[in-house]
């Protein structure tokens, strides 16, 4: 089965900040809502969510990032699949290049999610996502 068959949709675009504060207001006057606050583990790192329509932002506090810069970031973009294990089983065929070994978790949401990224040209990340029910 092709990795591609797993990936249901967009599941967002994952952007770190300078000031996580002036990137939320700005994409706010963009017509984007917040939809999810969260803080990284072990971190007092803050996260927002933040939507418009169908497209979905996770803009995250990064204290290295340089600002301002000639040029914007965008770190990864996260894929919705419907079998995280199977489509890591898929990618580990495929010999890709990973950013981090195994299957990965953070409590993000209701349930958290489990996700797994690979490095693309260019080191953009590529992120497989499943976002996992009460009873995963």
């Amino acid at each position: 089965m092709a990795l591609s068959e797993y990936v249901l949709a967009l599941q967002h675009i994952g952007i770190p900040s300078s000031n996580l504060d002036r990137s939320s207001d700005f994409f706010l006057s963009l017509g984007f809502s917040v939809v999810q606050r969260e803080k990284l583990p072990d971190s007092q790192k803050r996260v927002v969510f933040m939507q418009c329509s169908n497209v979905v932002l996770e803009i995250w506090e990064e204290s290295s990032m340089q600002s301002p810069r000639s040029v914007g970031a965008i770190d990864h973009i996260a894929l919705d699949v419907s079998d995280i294990e199977a489509a890591y089983d898929e990618a580990l065929e495929m010999d890709l290049s990973f950013v981090d070994q195994g299957i990965q978790f953070l409590p993000f949401g209701k349930s958290g999610v489990r996700y797994f990224s690979v490095f693309g040209p260019d080191n953009v990340i590529v992120e497989y996502n499943q976002k996992l029910l009460p009873n995963d």
